[in-house]
This record gives structure tokens, sequence and C-alpha cells, in this order.
């Protein structure tokens, strides 16, 4: 009788701990299945960086690409400045030369007139001086 109560309960231990193994098989099953959905999902997010990585560096190359430009083009413009300033120097040297040359050819300038009254240049012998279109002033020498 002991043995059949032994046994018995022998039975009901065993039966519990397959209820209780099975329980925990479920539990392993779903614990592996949630597993599973949490790679899937890491790995979907993974993906979704990379992606929105990719779209930030093919940003910045093209901010790179953009400030490339502008730096050429600062470049190019203060060539042209430095070119534009270099030209502007030059006229006004040309300018005061030119300006020079008009008031040593204006200021400077004695015209000798002969005026005579026969051919053989017997007569009066009248020199002015002109500034510019002016004429300041004349010696009459006899």
């Amino acid at each position: 009788m002991m043995q059949l109560h032994l046994l018995t309960n022998y039975l009901k231990t065993e039966t519990r701990l397959k209820k209780i193994m099975g329980k925990n098989t479920g539990l392993e099953i779903e614990l592996a299945n949630k597993k599973k959905e949490v790679i899937a999902k890491e790995k979907e997010m993974m993906d979704v960086r990379v992606e929105v990585e990719k779209k930030v560096l093919a940003n910045q190359m093209k901010v790179i690409d953009l400030e490339a430009k502008v730096v050429e083009k600062d470049r190019i413009i203060s060539s042209q400045a430095d070119e534009v300033t270099d030209l502007k120097a030059e006229l006004e040297k040309v300018q005061m030369a030119l300006n020079d040359e008009k008031l040593k050819s204006s200021d400077a300038e004695i015209r000798y007139r002969t005026l005579t009254n026969d051919e053989n240049r017997s007569g009066p012998i009248v020199t002015s001086a002109r500034l510019g279109d002016r004429e300041v002033g004349a010696i009459v020498m006899t």
C-alpha cells in the first residue's frame, strides 16, 4: 500500500512536472519567437539608419561641392576685382600722363607766326603764345 501511495505521488508529481515543463516549453517557444521579432525589428532599424546615414552623407557631399563652388567663384571675383583695380590704376596713370601732355602742349606751346606783306617775308614778325585755343599774348618785332 505504501508503494501504491508512493507510486501515486510519483505519478502526480511527474504529471505536474510535465505540465510545468510543457508550460516552460511553450514559454521558451514564445521567448524564441519574441527574440526573432526583436532581431527583425533591430535589422529593420539598422536598415533605416543606414538609409538615413546615406542621405546625410549625400547631402554633406552636396554641401561640400557647393562650398567648393562658392570658394572658386570668390577666387574668380577676387582675381577680377584685383584686375579691375589694376586696370583702374593703369587708366588713372594714362589719364594723368594725358593731362600732363595736354598741360605741356597747351602751357608750353608757343606758336610763331610770321605775317608778311609780300613773298620775300619782309615786314613785322608777330610771335604769339597760345593756351589751348586762346591766344594769351603776342610780341610784334619789326
